[in-house]
């Protein structure tokens, strides 16, 4: 998902990068692992008991739609994950949903204590919670990216302009508004 797709990406780019998450012990949990280690990403989540989330992308000429079994990576916990000594410049935190995003939190914020930088995708998912079930999470920021659709999901604006104006007021991040192949906003 996103998370693994993000972190081949940076892999890709040259960066030094680790996936935090947790897949299953099933084959898919194995092909993740084995996948992550061939781009050069290390694995630093844990197996757990059980299958693998994934997706199937369905593709249109104008949209497409994604159908989601989130698996036992849909429920992480800070206890699940053994971030202890774990260092790092820069986290990416993509779609987080449920008890995931509670964990998404505790997580950031203790690498925020540490001086590590916070990237953030916003999901229409979490626009559509509003700002007030998100705001600690905007606040940890220092890059926030998201589409149009999902800037005006979140702040019920409709320029670019006001969008912008209505994230000053909740965090200090640099806002990225990406609309698909015309112009990205920052």
């Amino acid at each position: 998902g996103g998370g693994t797709n993000n972190a081949v990406g940076f892999a890709r780019l040259g960066l030094k990068t680790g996936f935090i998450g947790i897949v299953g012990t099933d084959n898919n949990g194995y092909s993740v692992i084995s996948d992550l280690k061939k781009e050069g990403v290390d694995f630093l989540g844990v197996m757990k008991e059980g299958k693998t989330g994934y997706s199937v992308i369905l593709t249109g000429k104008k949209d497409r739609t994604i159908l989601a079994y989130k698996g036992v990576n849909n429920n992480p916990k800070e206890k699940d994950l053994n971030l202890r000594g774990t260092k790092a410049k820069w986290i990416y935190a993509s779609t987080m949903m449920g008890d995931s995003l509670k964990a998404s939190q505790e997580i950031m914020s203790k690498f925020k204590r540490a001086k590590t930088k916070i990237g953030i995708n916003i999901s229409l998912y979490l626009a559509k919670l509003g700002i007030k079930k998100i705001e600690k999470i905007v606040a940890l920021a220092d890059v926030i990216i998201l589409n149009l659709e999902e800037a005006e999901t979140l702040t019920e604006k409709k320029h670019v302009e006001e969008m912008f104006h209505f994230f000053s007021s909740y965090t200090k991040a640099k806002i990225v508004i990406t609309n698909g192949p015309y112009t990205i906003y920052a």
